[in-house]
């Protein structure tokens, strides 16, 4: 499998599995592991495909990609940075922004680091390791 094709399914997996999360979350459906954590573990991972630009086709605005994006260091903490204060934010304002308040939990922001942690290890293997081509 290529580079391309690799990344081309995690954004789409990704991008599916955190919308469906929260979609499922907001019409107040209780699914247990997939509506109080799947979000926590693939919105940042998406966010930072997203952002570094890796999946082809799927550009994320200049002045994103050239701040954010810049390097995988920078990426990474800004999005765990973001989504740790998302996290906490809801601690102390449990409703939030919208109408569907989040839970603030441990395992929530364990499962925001452990997603975090296992999207850049993958980064740096990818990295590391030839893919071999289709």
């Amino acid at each position: 499998m290529s580079h391309n094709r690799f990344w081309r399914i995690a954004y789409w997996l990704l991008l599916l599995s955190w919308l469906s999360a929260g979609a499922l979350g907001m019409m107040g459906v209780h699914a247990g592991f997939v509506t109080s954590y799947l979000a926590d573990l693939t919105q940042p991972a998406w966010l930072y495909v997203f952002v570094r630009t890796l999946a082809p086709g799927k550009r994320a605005p200049g002045w994103l990609a050239r701040t954010v994006g810049a390097t995988p260091e920078r990426a990474a903490l800004v999005l765990f940075v973001g989504s740790t204060l998302t996290e906490i934010s809801q601690r102390f304002w449990p409703q939030g922004v919208f109408e569907v308040g989040g839970i603030h939990s441990t395992y929530s922001h364990t499962a925001l680091v452990l997603g975090s942690v296992t999207l850049r290890n993958a980064v740096w293997v990818l990295r590391t390791k030839t893919l071999s081509p289709d």
